[in-house]
């Protein structure tokens, strides 16, 4: 039988707790939550995790797989995958992926952001941008791909600024 926390627990934090909030919290200590059918009780103690040898993880490597972490792996998931595989493997992907952390943008924004025909062609124009504010530029880059309006996010271009009865702002 599932106890009840009391209506308007306090939290951690001392904000007031939902019933939902409360349930989740007793689920939790009561290991009856379940992640991929494996409950809370069933991993406490030693730590369990899928440590392998150097030679292991980078057979499991090929071009792809390696294009895919040099442009995905963030210094988080980094981290991360060391803790999970162990630390030969946090080793052997220190030499691997982005170096600073990453701000993630769904593909959906980009395309509000930079209306085109595609989202293939949102996303190089949204490529295109990001690299001439870097000073990125390659000779490589297609030179034909157009600019994104002006006016917000999937906007058309602001023609002139309205007239408003609000000085400008120094």
């Amino acid at each position: 039988m599932v106890m009840m926390p009391p209506q308007g627990m306090m939290a951690a934090d001392q904000q007031p707790m939902s019933d939902e909030e409360a349930r989740i919290l007793q689920a939790i200590d009561d290991s009856t939550v379940k992640v991929s059918g494996v409950t809370k009780s069933a991993t406490e103690g030693d730590a369990t995790n899928f440590v392998i040898s150097a030679e292991q993880f980078i057979s499991t490597l090929d071009d792809g797989v390696l294009e895919v972490l040099q442009t995905k792996l963030t210094p988080s998931l980094r981290e991360a995958l060391g803790t999970i595989l162990g630390p030969e493997i946090a080793n052997l992907l220190e030499q691997i992926g982005l170096q600073e952390p990453q701000h993630l943008v769904p593909q959906s924004v980009i395309a509000r952001a930079f209306p085109a025909q595609t989202v293939e062609e949102s996303l190089m124009m949204f490529d295109r941008q990001l690299m001439e504010q870097s000073g990125m530029t390659s000779p490589n880059m297609q030179q034909n791909i157009p600019s994104p309006p002006m006016g917000g996010l999937g906007g058309a271009p602001m023609m002139a600024a309205p007239t408003t009865n609000v000085p400008p702002v120094e």
